[in-house]
């Protein structure tokens, strides 16, 4: 009999060994899925405000646009530059995004918590793109405003643009920033 008892004292050893193998497993494995699956993005983190449109004229047309973005978290957050952070248009026909190649900002600005700093972004419409040119656009005017057919070129690529995105790969922020903008407003 003291055999029978030996082996099954084994047995519920083996068994129960086995039992928290088994739940060491289980748990070992969600917590990988669980750190490992993707993040949604955060929108609310960083807000943008009203934004303020300027450009320079040439061959090159950039663009400038101010945006006062707020921080609502509870550290220093900065804009990250390629590749970690990227621009893009949102479309006015459809609402999808498309990369701005050329766009630049300053990759240093850091915005501390609960605060608004101004962010620049910069972005070039090359008017070749367009099979145009200035002088093609600019009429003979007297004045420093811009002419009839330039002011009809650049309403037209800002009616493109219904608002930019701002998305932050590494900390998973989107940046939404609205087109609140137009072109007799803005300061050229």
């Amino acid at each position: 009999m003291q055999s029978v008892g030996w082996k099954r004292t084994v047995l519920r050893t083996v068994g129960i060994g086995a039992g928290f193998a088994a739940g060491l497993v289980l748990f070992s494995a969600s917590v990988y899925w669980l750190t490992q699956r993707p993040r949604s993005w955060t929108t609310s983190v960083i807000t943008a405000g009203q934004p303020v449109l300027s450009m320079e004229t040439g061959e090159i047309i950039t663009f400038h646009v101010r945006y006062p973005l707020t921080n609502h978290t509870k550290v220093n957050y900065t804009l990250p530059e390629p590749p970690d952070g990227n621009l893009f248009f949102k479309s006015s026909d459809d609402g999808s995004l498309l990369k701005v190649d050329d766009a630049t900002w300053d990759g240093s600005l850091t915005i501390p918590p609960g605060q608004t700093v101004d962010a620049r972004f910069d972005y070039k419409i090359k008017l070749s793109d367009y099979n145009t040119s200035l002088d093609k656009l600019a009429s003979n005017t007297n004045s420093d405003d811009i002419s009839p057919e330039l002011t009809k070129f650049l309403d037209s690529r800002l009616q493109e643009i219904a608002g930019f995105v701002f998305f932050d790969y590494q900390n998973r922020y989107k940046i939404d920033m609205p087109r609140n903008w137009t072109l007799k407003s803005s300061r050229f």
